[in-house]
């Protein structure tokens, strides 16, 4: 037998509860440093929505993310903080500059690989994928 959470057999209409969703999932994203597939992919799986459609659409709110986060991250005052040279605010130039092609290449191919799993496959995978580095973290942060 198959156990899911399940909140609803549809994403939410009302706008009221839309906007609030997204606005916790974007401040927790930005503020942490991820890009929200995280946290919107499982609140999707929680309303029925398809696995596929779940991944690609937390990769568009991904993008939209990004943007507005990594300009603060660029105009943040760091004076006060040990940062290495070549950081523009809190962005790290060399790293940036090497994982943009490098992940954008690499998007290319995983974009591929998910089109061709099965959504339990594929949520099985990202679960397996949240779980690992869940207990790095809290392994890192007790140590």
């Amino acid at each position: 037998r198959k156990v899911q959470f399940i909140v609803g057999e549809k994403m939410p209409t009302n706008i009221s509860v839309n906007s609030l969703m997204g606005f916790i999932i974007g401040s927790i994203s930005a503020m942490v440093g991820i890009g929200g597939g995280a946290l919107t992919i499982p609140l999707m799986n929680a309303f029925s929505v398809a696995q596929h459609r779940a991944t690609g659409t937390a990769s568009a709110i991904g993008l939209v993310i990004a943007i507005p986060s990594t300009i603060i991250y660029l105009m943040a005052e760091t004076s006060h903080l040990n940062f290495p040279e070549w950081s523009i605010g809190m962005i790290y130039l060399p790293v940036f500059l090497v994982f943009l092609p490098l992940t954008m290449f690499g998007a290319q191919i995983g974009v591929n690989i998910a089109h061709k799993l099965e959504g339990l496959f594929l949520r099985r995978l990202f679960s397996i994928f949240l779980l690992i580095m869940a207990l790095r973290m809290i392994y890192l942060s007790l140590t």
